[in-house]
């Protein structure tokens, strides 16, 4: 069940009306809401001058309409003029809108344009209906702290705590390195992946493939290749002797590569002494998928040739929802 819908206009101002009040400050209350649901298919096929039927090529999800309708309602904090022009204010013509649906399980959002703003001043009950189109179909996870899931890989994993006395001279800053909160006496050992491979069981909580953004921070130099690949054995692999040629010189502490396979923008950078310089023709493309993570678990790997202690990554996605 939806609880509230938010509009966060493009000055950044927001308006919250909540499904529940009967007499809401702001005089805006929700009539009807269409296009939540998937966003409609696009079917491309192929007939054939003497074979029967059509031959399925591709698909894609359409651009997402959705329509508000408001009942505007005087009460003792506003009239129905007042309410009408608070429409004009949050859902300005043309411009882009977020809207953020609350539900009793998830609070998503979704972006898009308004097209129509439409009130009907002549009726007995005034009414306000807003056309908005989301080029992007799908809604997004929202959160005041980003959207984002963000894992970390690292070749050091751990391996047990234990408790750790007090040591008796208190003012000793090199024994109190041991403590990992500022009074807690716990000292955590770790295990090094001496393989240099990982591999993590990521999950999708969304309804639809999505790609992801991986970013590998180098401590020193590597050697050989650094692949990412999935369960079916599909993979990336990123040739750092051709990155080597490319700017001239080694990989060196203080690099970092950023691989991106999001459909919309996938591209591999690195940034070397405040430059940034596209390296995509380090990718293998003889064996080159472009990895994304399916609904559900997903095994993903990274994978370092030599030199695996000197770099560790950050793996950054957004769960797709196909509706709220």
């Amino acid at each position: 069940m939806i609880k509230s819908l938010t509009v966060v206009n493009y000055l950044g101002k927001k308006l919250t009306v909540k499904l529940s009040e009967a007499f809401p400050s702001h005089g805006l209350l929700i009539s009807s809401i269409t296009g939540l649901g998937p966003s409609d298919a696009i079917l491309n096929y192929s007939d054939f001058a003497t074979n029967d039927g059509s031959e399925y090529n591709s698909s894609r999800l359409d651009k997402r309409p959705i329509q508000i309708t408001f009942m505007l309602v005087a009460n003792e904090h506003i009239t129905v003029e007042e309410a009408r022009h608070l429409t004009y204010k949050y859902f300005p013509t043309k411009k882009e809108v977020k809207l953020i649906f609350e539900t009793d399980t998830r609070t998503l959002y979704c972006t898009g344009r308004v097209e129509h703003n439409t009130p009907d001043v002549f009726n007995k009950q005034e009414t306000a209906t807003i056309d908005i189109v989301c080029g992007d179909p799908y809604f997004y996870k929202y959160s005041e702290n980003g959207d984002a899931e963000i894992i970390e890989y690292e070749l050091v994993s751990e391996a047990f705590s234990s408790e750790y006395l007090s040591p008796e001279d208190a003012t000793d800053e090199t024994l109190r390195t041991f403590y990992t909160n500022e009074d807690e006496a716990n000292l955590e050992m770790g295990v090094y992946n001496s393989t240099g491979i990982i591999t993590q069981n990521i999950i999708n909580e969304g309804d639809d493939d999505t790609g992801f953004i991986l970013t590998i921070y180098f401590n020193g130099g590597i050697e050989g290749n650094i692949i990412i690949s999935n369960a079916n054995n599909e993979r990336i692999l990123i040739k750092t002797s051709v990155i080597e040629e490319m700017i001239g010189s080694s990989l060196a502490a203080g690099d970092v590569i950023t691989l991106s396979t999001n459909r919309k923008k996938r591209y591999l950078m690195l940034e070397k002494n405040g430059e940034t310089i596209n390296i995509l023709n380090a990718l293998d493309f003889s064996t080159l998928t472009w990895l994304e993570l399916v609904p559900g678990d997903n095994l993903i790997s990274y994978y370092v040739d030599n030199g695996n202690d000197y770099t560790s990554a950050t793996f950054s996605f957004k769960n797709l929802y196909l509706g709220v």
